[in-house]
């Protein structure tokens, strides 16, 4: 890799002369800004350079990373243990077809709840919410403070108010429970992970989620090294997890990904010998091979500044 570089000066509004430092790699492009008379060192721009082209490299790829025959056998491996151990949960239940309103308002407010809080808390929250407002329209006829006294304990109370605005949102457009991820996304409080879940779970929509658990098992699975908080880096783990989507089973195939993170695939101690996509796993592989890269050394962990 040979960085090239080109360096300007500009005033600022005190007029202070800045080198503008502009350097390409492979077609991308980063600036720095330094004083005039304090450069950055061009070896330091060069390492710079050098870390951001491999990583890119790593992501030029990444939609043919699972074959054909990897994806088949992760779908039926993990469907097949989630079938087996998924744990027992309020919100995981059979429905009928005429039911799917109420089942997308019940994943809707169990996934909102889990945002940042544990399962074994939002359990019992659950129950009592589901108790006093059973469906979308009970819900759209409470008030915020009601709402609010029902949450108390869970904090991010703005998650609550997102959840009754969301409903009167839905009740109001007369129109149904949106069915589909994209019109999920136009109800308030409700991002591309909740739409995802939703639209998979209750409407069989084959759709993708990316939570933290999501993200690191794909990231043990092909032992992916990047930066996992990087937009780009986010954007081709959504990627990923589309190709691997089980179209005759998307709901319980994500869930069945989120498990496996939850549970087996922990941050800090993976059951990587009880794990059912162990033999795909390159994390696994190159462990067992050397025996010096841990399955923890993914994904990358990220030191806040």
């Amino acid at each position: 890799i040979n960085p090239t570089f080109e360096r300007s000066t500009v005033a600022s509004k005190r007029q202070n002369p800045e080198t503008i430092l502009s350097w390409h790699c492979k077609g991308s492009s980063f600036k720095s800004k330094s004083m005039l008379h304090s450069s950055v060192p061009r070896e330091k721009l060069m390492r710079k350079c050098r870390q951001k082209t491999v990583e890119e490299k790593e992501f030029i790829d990444m939609e043919d990373l699972f074959s054909e025959k990897e994806t088949h056998k992760i779908r039926v491996s993990l469907l097949d243990w989630y079938d087996a151990n998924q744990r027992d949960l309020p919100w995981r239940k059979r429905y009928s077809e005429d039911e799917k309103e109420k089942r997308a308002y019940e994943v809707w407010v169990s996934e909102i709840m889990l945002q940042q809080t544990r399962v074994q808390t939002v359990m019992e929250y659950y129950k009592r919410w589901m108790h006093k407002w059973p469906t979308i329209y009970d819900l759209a006829q409470a008030s915020l403070e009601e709402v609010n006294e029902m949450w108390a304990g869970l904090g991010y109370y703005r998650r609550a108010r997102f959840l009754l605005e969301g409903a009167k949102m839905v009740v109001e457009g007369n129109d149904g429970f949106p069915n589909q991820a994209s019109s999920l996304m136009k109800v308030k409080g409700i991002g591309e992970y909740t739409a995802g879940a939703i639209a998979s779970i209750a409407f069989n929509e084959v759709v993708p989620v990316v939570d933290g658990n999501v993200i690191r098992v794909l990231a043990r699975l092909k032992a992916i090294s990047a930066n996992p908080k990087d937009r780009l880096t986010v954007k081709n783990f959504w990627k990923l997890a589309a190709q691997l989507v089980d179209p005759s089973r998307p709901g319980d195939f994500n869930q069945s990904l989120m498990e496996l993170g939850a549970t087996l695939c922990s941050v800090s101690k993976p059951s990587c010998s009880s794990c059912p996509v162990s033999s795909q796993c390159r994390a696994y592989s190159l462990f067992q091979e050397n025996r010096t890269n841990p399955v923890t050394d993914y994904p990358t962990k990220v030191v806040k500044a």
